[in-house]
């Protein structure tokens, strides 16, 4: 009995060869990213570039575009045209996680369990590097939050919103502060979606009360007290998700597009 004869058609790997436009934006972008254009200056002109990098101008337009759509350039037209890099932002990351999160179902809950993941350790993490910086900064966003009671719950929860990005943020770990900015990005955009401009009776009531406990918060991370810090934010987190589910908003699926 002799072996069957080798056939030729044999499984193949599908490689996918990113465009030249592509590869040029990746150049540009990694050095974006190390700092070598920083924010503010213009990239050499287009003809130049596109001769730097080897490809056509039709190529190289393609690969400013590609930037641009990242947020990461800003071409500008005219005498004083050009491609200027930008200060790279959240917001775009934001979006596009929270558009995913709402595709996958993901509900108010899923929010604050992620906030009291990260933000009570931040909370023990920032009293061993308190400043007087960290301190204006955080007292400063509880004043902007109870002067925007006198423009409703949407003006309240985007101010809330920050102090909970201010307290990643001067942790002093950029990763931390990143991620929470992303959401705070997406709660608000869920809270311009969503909340309506009206007050429930106890709505004055309920900031005051939360901006006691922010106000605690400080206190504790200026006295230097990390672990009654952690234990008291988690603690004021876990009230207030407990508050959500009792209104019966934690199960609302995430709400992002606007009609």
């Amino acid at each position: 009995m002799t072996d069957a004869a080798p056939t030729s058609a044999q499984p193949r790997m599908s490689t996918v060869i990113p465009k030249a436009a592509e590869l040029v934006a990746a150049r540009l972008r990694r050095d974006i990213a190390a700092g070598d254009q920083l924010p503010g200056s213009v990239l050499p002109p287009q003809p130049e570039l596109a001769l730097l990098h080897g490809v056509s101008a039709p190529t190289m337009r393609e690969a400013l575009r590609i930037l641009e759509t990242e947020g990461l350039v800003t071409v500008k037209r005219g005498v004083h045209g050009g491609a200027y890099v930008n200060e790279p932002g959240l917001g775009a990351v934001a979006r596009q996680l929270g558009l995913y999160l709402q595709v996958q179902g993901a509900t108010v809950a899923d929010l604050y369990e992620t906030r009291m993941i990260l933000e009570p350790p931040a909370a023990r993490l920032l009293a061993s590097r308190w400043s007087a910086e960290a301190e204006a900064a955080l007292r400063g966003c509880i004043e902007a939050e109870r002067a925007a009671l006198a423009d409703g719950p949407a003006a309240v929860g985007t101010a809330g919103a920050r102090f909970h990005v201010t307290l990643l943020e001067q942790s002093g770990n950029p990763a931390l502060a990143a991620l929470t900015t992303v959401l705070a990005g997406i709660v608000a955009r869920h809270t311009a979606v969503s909340v309506r401009e009206s007050y429930q009776p106890s709505f004055v009531e309920d900031v005051d009360r939360a901006l006691r406990w922010q106000e605690r918060l400080v206190e504790l991370m200026a006295a230097g007290e990390g672990e009654a810090a952690e234990s008291h934010w988690r603690d004021v987190l876990s009230r207030t998700l407990a508050y959500v589910e009792r209104s019966g908003g934690a199960t609302a699926r995430l709400d992002l597009v606007a009609p």
